[in-house]
């Protein structure tokens, strides 16, 4: 049977790969987990979890393959990881799905004579079972409902710890269906799974049931063949489809599954359609911001190079002056070297970024490796444009065997898998920069402000009461660097600390492909939708864009090109039901799931468990305190 199969699971693992890669396909998501559920159904346990192990195995190469860049040994130990997940899916499922959980007759008529009750009415109302029931009898009833809760959960699971990697979710597949991405400000990215995984257990469950009911239905009503039927093969199928409706149950039960699918799925693009329609909580005036996407090479980072790219970098800067910018942010590790000691020793590089922001008037945020006590961070800088150095922010989620590594790392295997591993230290403080709204202090001291001089606009400040308040009003944001976006709980904390707005820094030109900057752009409209904030977002080497706080990109700059981005972010107020509570959803789902197979494990062996703990007959404890 499984070798069968094999060819199926394959199909659905590249149906998988599909929604992550550049062609956009982002619908297919909605149909592609339906091979793996029904042949998750068709074996037992053991090839259950072998077919979904396969599967995972097609998808995570499919879509991580550029991660054999960085070392050719990280790709198959990645994808021997992460397979697991789709495996124990499989397996939970089939497990759920094809085990008994409801008591036979024989099982009640059992049970009562344990209990030495002449009927089984007398039966308790747990003993009957009646909370199981609620999630059907037949398999196809299980898998509706048991399929998304145990998909969620493992996506939760895999996102725990120092170890977690939740990339490619099923979820941020849907990142350009932005109806759809609404629901996230309450579930996070795990809800849009959830819907999804739900959207694909409904469609496997009417095949499944059309198939066997129809196929049930022609064998009783065509055992005898008739030779016009053979020849007209369009009025065999609409006849065997005619019958298997008016006699069959199994063909009310699919309309009545696409009706809840389809009821379930319209409510959900109402809300998202509702939402986009819901004012803002914008306030004050907008910040301009300029996005300088490098785009250097990794061969070119650092060393000899630095004032080459020191100069591009401000060359670029330089030339968005023009649009009057207040906040100028270069990349992940732009500096390859702490600011702070920098600009006193290498006078060259202080003149360049000096002459830049007295030109443009603006605060820089950039990236650099910042080293203190004999430890590396990978920090990001905010420097006023006095050149001195504001606020720093030092990177709390490393990337696992890449950035550090957890355990002892000098063992013979180990030390040479991670060769090319970093040895950074994780930050402890969560920075919240500030900056002025719509007015950056220049170098002399002075104040800047658009379409004025600045003696003209510090006279009009010291008169105009409503202005001053306005310069003294401060706009905060938090940094996320590179892997931190991927995080929706930890990057939430941010806003809940008083972020107006969100930056991504990262530096992806490393994988060498632009399926990887695809895919981790991607991420980021979802911690802009969770916590209605702006987010820009800005690689080395792309994908750089500013996005609203309902996930729309309003501008974009394509990956493995130099260039700027200019745009205006809104300070926004106020927090999300996500931005409070975070992961609440995915952590109800999962205990959910907990509770579903604790209450199969129970009733699998209803028998011997309330036989064990039933309590004895009136009669016999009247007998007892006799005794």
């Amino acid at each position: 049977m499984i070798r069968n199969l094999k060819f199926v699971i394959v199909f659905s693992g590249i149906l998988l790969v599909l929604p992550f890669s550049l062609l956009n396909l982002e619908w297919v998501v909605w149909f592609a987990l339906v091979p793996l559920l029904i042949a998750t159904l068709r074996v037992n346990a053991r090839d259950s979890f072998v077919l979904g192990y396969l599967c995972g195995v097609v998808w995570n190469t499919g879509s991580l393959f550029w991660m054999h860049v960085y070392d050719p040994l990280v790709l198959p130990l990645v994808v021997l990881i992460l397979s697991f997940y789709p495996a124990l899916f499989c397996l939970g499922l089939n497990v759920f799905c094809r085990g008994r959980i409801h008591p036979t007759q024989n099982d009640l008529v059992n049970q009562a004579s344990l209990r030495g009750m002449k009927s089984q009415s007398n039966l308790s109302f747990l003993d009957c079972c009646v909370v199981p029931n609620a999630f059907g009898t037949s398999r196809n009833d299980r898998m509706m409902w048991a399929a998304p809760l145990l998909w969620v959960s493992l996506e939760y699971v895999r996102s725990l710890g120092f170890l977690g990697f939740p990339w490619n979710s099923l979820g941020y597949s849907q990142y350009r269906q932005i109806s759809v991405i609404q629901m996230a400000e309450f579930t996070g990215v795990f809800g849009v799974s959830f819907l999804i995984v739900f959207v694909n257990s409904g469609i496997a469950s009417v095949i499944i049931n059309l198939r066997r009911h129809i196929g049930v239905s022609t064998r009783c009503k065509f055992s005898e063949p008739r030779k016009e039927l053979l020849f007209e093969p369009v009025k065999n199928l609409s006849s065997r489809c005619a019958f298997a409706y008016s006699k069959n149950k199994g063909v009310f039960y699919a309309s009545k599954i696409i009706a809840i699918v389809c009821v379930v799925l319209g409510l959900w693009l109402l809300w998202g359609n509702y939402a986009l329609k819901k004012p803002s909580r914008e306030e004050g005036e907008p910040l301009r911001a300029v996005l300088i996407q490098g785009n250097f090479g990794t061969d070119c980072y650092w060393g000899d190079n630095s004032a080459d790219i020191m100069g591009r970098l401000s060359a670029l800067s330089l030339g968005s002056a023009v649009s009057g910018p207040d906040l100028i942010i270069w990349a992940e590790t732009a500096i390859g070297e702490n600011p702070e000691t920098a600009f006193a020793v290498n006078s060259r590089l202080r003149m360049e970024i000096s002459r830049m922001l007295s030109e443009t008037g603006a605060c820089l945020l950039t990236g650099a490796q910042y080293n203190c006590g004999g430890r590396d961070y990978n920090s990001v800088f905010l420097i006023s444009p006095a050149c001195e150095v504001i606020d720093r922010y030092d990177k709390m989620h490393l990337v696992p065997a890449a950035e550090y590594f957890p355990f002892w790392r000098h063992t013979g295997p180990i030390e040479y898998l991670l060769r090319n591993a970093g040895d950074f230290t994780p930050g402890v403080r969560r920075t919240i920069f500030e900056i002025p709204e719509g007015v950056s202090a220049a170098a002399d001291g002075t104040v800047r402000e658009e379409n004025t001089t600045s003696v003209q606009a510090a006279d009009q400040q010291e008169t105009d009461r409503g202005q001053a308040e306005a310069r003294q009003k401060k706009v905060r944001f938090g940094v996320l660097i590179c892997f931190e976006g991927i995080f929706g709980d930890s990057t939430r904390k941010f806003v809940k600390d008083g972020a107006e707005f969100l930056v991504n820094i990262t530096n992806d030109v490393w994988s060498g492909s632009e399926t990887s900057h695809h895919q981790h752009a991607a991420i980021a409209s979802f911690r802009a939708v969770e916590n209605r904030v702006y987010l820009l977002r800005l690689g080395n080497s792309g994908i750089s864009r500013v996005i609203n706080p309902y996930g729309i990109v309003e501008k974009e700059l394509g990956a493995y090109r130099s260039g700027v981005l200019a745009g205006e972010v809104f300070p926004v107020s106020g927090q999300t039901f996500y931005t409070r509570h975070g992961d609440v959803f995915a952590r109800v789902v999962l205990a959910l799931t907990s509770l579903l197979f604790f209450c199969f494990g129970v009733t699998k062996n209803f028998v011997k468990i309330t036989a064990c703990l039933s309590f004895p007959r009136k009669r016999e404890s009247r007998e007892l305190r006799k005794l």
